[in-house]
Parts: C-alpha cells; sequence; structure tokens
C-alpha cells in the first residue's frame, strides 16, 4: 500500500515510485492533510498518480473518510480532483470498500465550475487543469483555450489569465502593487510559454497519437516564510540552501522572503521520449541530462521547417527571464534536476556545456540519480517577489 498523506513530500515521492515499481498491483490510500511546503509538490503528486495509473493494473485509490462529509476537506488539497480525472477509470472506495464516484462526481462537478471561473484556490494557490480525453467544453479551460485552439496572442493570454494571477498574489495591497507590475510581463510569459508546450507537445504519443487519458495544468503559489525556514529546509542541499542566502535576497523586517511557485504539468511522454520521437530507446543518465541541456538552448526542438523557430523559443526564453533571478525543476523520466539561475546565468549563445544541472537529492553537477520512471514532466519554478540583492 502506497501512503499519500501528511508526512507526504518530494522525497517521500521517490520512495513510493520504488514501491511501485516492486509491485503493479498496489493500491494508493489517501489521508486528508499536506504539511510539506515542498515546491513542486503538488504537481508532482498528481505525476505520481499518472505514473501509478500507467504501471499497474486493476489497483485502486482508497480515501481514508471517516464520514462522507469529510470529502469536503479532501478536495481542500490541490492534487487530489486532476489525480481523480485522471484515474477515473479505476475503483475509488473509502476504507469499507464502498463506491466513492457517486459522490466524487457531484464534487469534481463543483471543482470544475471554480476552474472554469478561475474562483479556485485556498489562499495564495491555484490550480487550473485541463483534460484533452475530455470534450472541448468539459476538458479545455477558457484561461488557455478559445473554441479548443490554444490563445496564441500573449496580451489575450494575460488577460484570460488576468484574474488567477491576481487571486495568488493578492496577499496585501502594498505586495501586489510594490512588487507585481514591474513582474507581471515575466510572469504571463513563462506561464505562456510552458501552457504552449503542453499544448505543443504533450497531448499525444511519439507516434503522434493522442493519448487517452491525458492531463495538463498549472499550478500557481505564492511560498511566504521566513529565510530561516527556506534555509532549513534544504539544509541537505548546499545549492539550494545556497539560493535562498542573504547575500542573493531582500527580507522585509521580520527577515521573510516571498517567491512565486509556477509550475506546469503533464501526462504525456516527457521530455526524452518527445525529443527522440518514434527513434526513442532507454537512455542512461547522463545522456537524459544531455537532452534537456539541449532543449535550454535556442532553437533546438524536434520540429522542423517553419515549426522550428516558433517551438524552439520556450525553455530558452524561460531560461533568459530567469536569469539572476530564480529556479528551474525538472522531473522527467529517470532524472530531477535542477538550475540556479543566480549562479548559472543565461547566455544568448550558450551551448550545453555551459549549462550547469544540480541533481535533486545528490547536489551533484556530475553524477546524477537513476531514479524510477515517471510519467510525463513537471517544470517548476521559483521567482523571487523579494527584492534581490546585488543584482
Amino acid at each position: 500500500m502506497i501512503k499519500i498523506d501528511n508526512k507526504t513530500n518530494i522525497k517521500s515521492l521517490e520512495q513510493a515510485y520504488i514501491a511501485l515499481s516492486k509491485n503493479n498491483a498496489i493500491d494508493i490510500t489517501i489521508s486528508k492533510g499536506l504539511l510539506s511546503a515542498d515546491f513542486g509538490l503538488i504537481p508532482a503528486i498528481f505525476q505520481f498518480f499518472a505514473t501509478w495509473y500507467n504501471h499497474t493494473t486493476g489497483s485502486k485509490i482508497i480515501l481514508n473518510l471517516k464520514t462522507e462529509n469529510e470529502l469536503y476537506e479532501f478536495y481542500k488539497m490541490d492534487y487530489l480532483f486532476p489525480s481523480l480525472v485522471y484515474c477515473w477509470s479505476r475503483n475509488i472506495i473509502d476504507t469499507k470498500g464502498k463506491d466513492l464516484k457517486p459522490l466524487l462526481k457531484e464534487y469534481n462537478g463543483d471543482k470544475h465550475e471554480k476552474m472554469k471561473s478561475q474562483s479556485e484556490g485556498g489562499g495564495q494557490q491555484v490550480i487550473l487543469s485541463c483534460f484533452d480525453h475530455l470534450s472541448i467544453k468539459n476538458g479545455l479551460l477558457s484561461a488557455f483555450y478559445i473554441d479548443g485552439t490554444f490563445i496564441s496572442n500573449e496580451t489575450e493570454f494575460d488577460f484570460a489569465l488576468d484574474k488567477s494571477i491576481k487571486k495568488v498574489l493578492n496577499l496585501n495591497k502594498s505586495l501586489r502593487v510594490a512588487n507585481y507590475r514591474e513582474i507581471h510581463p515575466d510572469i504571463i510569459a513563462v506561464v505562456y510559454e510552458l501552457m504552449k508546450n503542453t499544448d505543443d507537445w504533450g497531448r499525444t504519443n511519439e507516434f503522434n497519437k493522442p493519448l487517452n487519458p491525458n492531463s495538463r495544468g498549472l499550478f500557481l503559489k505564492l511560498h511566504r516564510r521566513t529565510r530561516e525556514s527556506f534555509v532549513n529546509a534544504f539544509e541537505d542541499n548546499k545549492a539550494l540552501k545556497d539560493y535562498f542566502s542573504i547575500k542573493n535576497f531582500q527580507g522585509n523586517s521580520q527577515d521573510e522572503l516571498y517567491f512565486l511557485e509556477v509550475s506546469v504539468y503533464d501526462s504525456g511522454i516527457g521530455f526524452i521520449k518527445r525529443n527522440l520521437g518514434s527513434r526513442y530507446k532507454k537512455l542512461d543518465i547522463l545522456n537524459q541530462i544531455e537532452i534537456v541541456k539541449e532543449c535550454m538552448i535556442k532553437n533546438n526542438t524536434s520540429a522542423t521547417g517553419l515549426d522550428k523557430e516558433i517551438k524552439g523559443q520556450g525553455l530558452n526564453r524561460i531560461m533568459k527571464i530567469l536569469d539572476n533571478k530564480g529556479l528551474f525543476w525538472l522531473r522527467t523520466e529517470n532524472i530531477s534536476v535542477f538550475r540556479n539561475l543566480r549562479e548559472n546565468r543565461y547566455k544568448e549563445d550558450t551551448i550545453s556545456n555551459d549549462i550547469k544541472l544540480y541533481d535533486l537529492f545528490n547536489n551533484s553537477t556530475t553524477k546524477f540519480s537513476n531514479l524510477e520512471l515517471a510519467q510525463g514532466s513537471i517544470v517548476t519554478l521559483v521567482y523571487p517577489i523579494s527584492n534581490i540583492s546585488n543584482a
């Protein structure tokens, strides 16, 4: 039995992947509550559910409910709705074996309506999920699509997403006015590029056939903690710990720092398989890392012809926007790596050897963990809203 509960974090999810690799009939039990404040945790849990779905047969999702009225509390966990919709063909039961789908349909409908109106989310966070295996009306959100077509005009995209952005950053008026006006174009640009990337590449398999089921989405969260809290959270990872140090960011009077998490996820075939297409074969870790680096270089894309100029801008543009400011984290296939753009600066004429990727778990830029296979991709960006020191 794999447990998703209040102790779940990024590190424990990797242990869950190991358990999954050893048992293709393992069930998942879900308990309410989620204490960890890890960046990228919500999409990482969804990614695990997608991996579980694609690597098990006949396994169940069990909600650890005391009463049916507790479902309201469960749906406050942002990962639950997209995970259940994606895994809907599986049995979803309570601890006594009762089928919960009749109840879940009502909650799912309410959740989806809130997403469509961009009134979804609790506190300074919002999740917006698309489902490609459903109808256009039920599967695609107006925050990203008009009549089933991705909003390719960035000004229109900004307008469509405005409500969610304001909701996440509406901590207080002074923060919103003083900090957001300057960074607004950056936030819209990175969300646009990441979501466009999922529209371009995250909907089909390596043979260009539609995936069913398939989900793609955006998770935004404002992280507000003391510097000490950020540093302590990454005590075992010097590179991440250094990122939050006083040399990089100016805290407020309580030495609190503000960061916006921009996470985009998809349950597709992942960076590596997408890059290789029908030529895909299992690659060792270093070759997977090299493909990710190549994706960060302008116009390095698996698109051809006229599409190459259009589709080859995404990650390169994001690196340029994050330069001297942010963090980039990717979990795909067998790797989990991050790039600190305060330390490893963007260069217009960069080559792959210029790009320094750290392993998330061992802090190395040369020896990378060979993780269990994960379905699709998560890209999480950490964008500072606090003032940057010595920029």
